[in-house]
């Protein structure tokens, strides 16, 4: 009953962008998104990925396929099928929203937290060394906005800090697992260590 709800209401959103001015659209994909967001924290995975692809939809429409809002549902696409291991139909899109970011001014933020969330898929793959180029190619994005004290880049640094560890490079775990406890240890960080890849609003 409930999937067949959600198709519905899915079906219904479809048809009446048909008939929206491209004003009325550019309004509607905040709301699609913030619906897929919705959807996600309910473990309704399905429904945000059909969603977040409604989303993209409008967004290439509106906005061209290279587009900073484009690039961003392609990244939260991206998250929700690397949370259900479908690491296969995440990667594309990772890489597909880094490139896109690449473009834009004051997009380092961005391009730094998706590095790392596509480092972490690829260590899951077994892919290490492409791994630990991606997470420090991320660090060095941190390093240069100035936010290497962020809980992006203590996130970052552990996940780095765990390849060394799988590897027996304890040496060079150890200093990274410091700095990213340090920064966790904050009073302003200590109730939310980001470990997981990042969602974007």
């Amino acid at each position: 009953m409930k999937t067949a709800k959600t198709a519905s209401m899915i079906l219904g959103g479809l048809l009446l962008l048909l008939a929206l001015p491209a004003q009325a659209q550019h309004l509607d994909w905040r709301r699609v998104t913030a619906d897929a967001s919705a959807a996600r924290k309910t473990g309704n995975n399905t429904g945000a990925a059909t969603l977040y692809k409604q989303a993209l939809e409008i967004q290439e429409k509106t906005f061209g396929p290279k587009s900073r809002e484009a690039a961003t549902s392609l990244h939260n696409l991206a998250v929700l099928y690397q949370d259900e291991s479908k690491d296969a139909e995440a990667e594309p899109l990772y890489r597909r929203s880094i490139a896109i970011w690449g473009q834009y001014p004051g997009t380092d933020s961005l391009i730094a937290a998706s590095l790392s969330n596509l480092a972490a898929l690829c260590h899951d793959e077994h892919k290490d060394e492409e791994a630990e180029q991606l997470f420090n190619r991320s660090l060095a994005i941190w390093k240069k906005m100035g936010q290497l004290e962020s809980l992006g880049a203590a996130a970052t640094l552990a996940s780095l800090g765990d390849i060394y560890n799988s590897e027996g490079k304890y040496t060079q775990a150890e200093p990274l697992y410091n700095h990213a406890l340090a920064i966790w240890e904050k009073p302003v960080n200590w109730k939310t260590p980001m470990r997981s890849p990042l969602l974007l609003g």
